[in-house]
């Protein structure tokens, strides 16, 4: 096994214990539709900010905090940056039947926010812009934000964590 093999067998394991996939949804009070974005996060403990470092300077993506509270993340929220990262899982599988669900809802997710990006500049036959997100699509996406980390039917984590990733929205 090859050194970069072995640094990425590593990293889908780090990111099994440490990651989590986030198809976010934020109503900006100045804005009348809301921002989705897709984004894949590595929390730990600030002791162990070399190690999100060290991900960060091998795979030349993400952002790196630090917070008051000891703890410190990795973002990676450019969708280059997200393809590498999905190419990588895709091939280094995870082992945990919950993160390969979730990561298969959060590529579902981010598909449809690549599709609505294309569309952008779409417009139909008299001119007007093309709507960016279908309906369909938006269920679509609140279904997958609602079944992400469903495990055997249950919720997991608890409500401190859920306010924590909706917390995570306060970046956008």
């Amino acid at each position: 096994m090859s050194e970069k093999e072995a640094f990425y067998w590593w990293l889908t394991g780090f990111v099994e214990a440490e990651g989590s996939f986030v198809i976010g949804v934020h109503q900006p009070k100045n804005r009348k539709s809301p921002k989705i974005r897709a984004m894949i996060q590595m929390a730990s403990h600030g002791r162990d900010l070399p190690l999100l470092r060290y991900i960060q300077k091998e795979t030349g993506i993400g952002r790196v905090y630090t917070y008051n509270d000891g703890m410190a993340s990795l973002y990676v929220s450019k969708k280059d940056d997200i393809k590498r990262l999905i190419k990588i899982f895709d091939a280094y599988p995870f082992r945990s039947t919950r993160v390969r669900k979730n990561f298969e809802l959060f590529k579902e997710g981010f598909e449809i926010l690549l599709r609505r990006d294309k569309r952008k500049f779409e417009t139909d036959e008299e001119g007007k812009n093309l709507p960016k997100l279908t309906m369909d699509e938006i269920r679509r996406l609140e279904e997958i934000r609602n079944n992400m980390n469903l495990y055997c039917g249950k919720k997991s984590g608890s409500a401190a964590t859920a306010r924590y990733h909706d917390s995570i929205l306060d970046l956008f």
